[in-house]
C-alpha cells in the first residue's frame, strides 16, 4: 500500500503559468513557475532525506492537495475560509503534478486516477503553504 507524505511547500501557492514566447519565437516557462516546480521537487527531496527513499511509482495513485493562501487584511480575524478567487484550482493542481513528475517518483502523471484538492485563505496567523499526499488508488 502506497502512502507518501505529507510533503510541505512553504510560501504562497503558485498556479502553473502558460508558456511564453520571445520575439524570436523561442518558448520558455515563466520564472515564477520554474521556481514553484523546483519547490515541489525540493519538498520531495526533503521528505526522502528525513523519512525514506521513494521507489518509482507505477500503480494508479490518488493525490490529495491542500493550498493555503495568505489571508487578506480586509478579512476579519478567524479560522480558515474557503477561497473562491484566483488562482484557478486546476492550475494549482497542474503545477504540483508536473513538479512530482519532474522529481522522478513517477514517469508520467497519467497514473493519477483521483485528485482531491482544496484552496483556502489561512487562519489569522497562518503562513501560506501547500501540502500534498500520495496514496495508492482504491
Amino acid at each position: 500500500m502506497i502512502r507518501l507524505g505529507p510533503f510541505f511547500i512553504l510560501g504562497e501557492p503558485v498556479a502553473m503559468g502558460r508558456p511564453r514566447f520571445t520575439r524570436t519565437g523561442r518558448v520558455y516557462t515563466p520564472k515564477k513557475t520554474e521556481e514553484a516546480l523546483e519547490g515541489v521537487v525540493q519538498a520531495i527531496r526533503d521528505y526522502e532525506d528525513h523519512t525514506m527513499k521513494i521507489e518509482t511509482i507505477s500503480k494508479p495513485v490518488h493525490v490529495v492537495m491542500d493550498f493555503t493562501h495568505s489571508r487578506p487584511k480586509r478579512m476579519r480575524k478567524g479560522g480558515r475560509v474557503i477561497k473562491g478567487t484566483k488562482p484557478d484550482l486546476d492550475n494549482l493542481i497542474k503545477l504540483v503534478l508536473d513538479g512530482i513528475s519532474k522529481s522522478g517518483i513517477w514517469t508520467d502523471d497519467n497514473i493519477v486516477s483521483q485528485v482531491t484538492a482544496k484552496k483556502y485563505y489561512g487562519s489569522t496567523f497562518d503562513k501560506p503553504y501547500t501540502v500534498f499526499y500520495i496514496f495508492e488508488a482504491e
